[in-house]
């Protein structure tokens, strides 16, 4: 009987140091910043870049775009044009900016939300 707790208690503490040694290696590899349409300036081209800005009184954040970052419409990928046109006069629609908290890179941008009326700003 002791050798089977004896055996038990070695098998949860090894579960437990694999649990931790698990937990240390997992790494942030995107952030996210979820604002509006009227708080980013979309890049005219595939390599100008953005400016977010996370919410109304925060510092606005220059984050590099490249000719792989994504452009989504809910669930559909589309080109930057077609992106840019779709939140152009709706800047109430919640936008996702995905990026490498490392690099400043944009992988991702996301539009999702109501239309409504007005403009979105882009360069």
């Amino acid at each position: 009987m002791k050798q089977a707790l004896a055996t038990v208690a070695w098998l949860i503490a090894l579960s437990c140091a694999t649990i931790t040694s698990t937990a240390q290696s997992n790494r942030v590899f995107q952030k996210a910043i979820e604002t509006s349409a009227d708080l980013v300036t979309l890049p005219a081209r595939a390599n100008d870049g953005l400016i977010v800005t996370a919410c109304r009184g925060c510092a606005p954040r220059r984050l590099a775009t490249t000719e792989a970052t994504v452009y989504q419409i809910a669930s559909e990928s589309v080109d930057l044009s077609t992106f840019t046109a779709f939140v152009l006069g709706q800047p109430q629609i919640a936008l996702t900016v995905m990026h490498d908290p490392k690099t400043l890179t944009v992988s991702r941008v996301l539009a999702t939300g109501a239309p409504s009326s007005n403009t979105a700003r882009s360069r």
